[in-house]
């Protein structure tokens, strides 16, 4: 029984680290936009 709550937080783990990754990429892109917003306004 060990085992499944163990899986069961790996894939909770899981999901999380999914969604993080997510976050971090949806940032980069936003900062890549305001450097050319900010670029262009030069």
């Amino acid at each position: 029984m060990e085992n499944e709550k163990l899986r069961r937080q790996v894939e909770r783990l899981q999901r999380e680290l999914d969604r993080n990754k997510a976050v971090l990429d949806v940032m980069g892109k936003a900062s890549a936009l305001l450097d050319m917003i900010s670029e262009s306004a030069d």
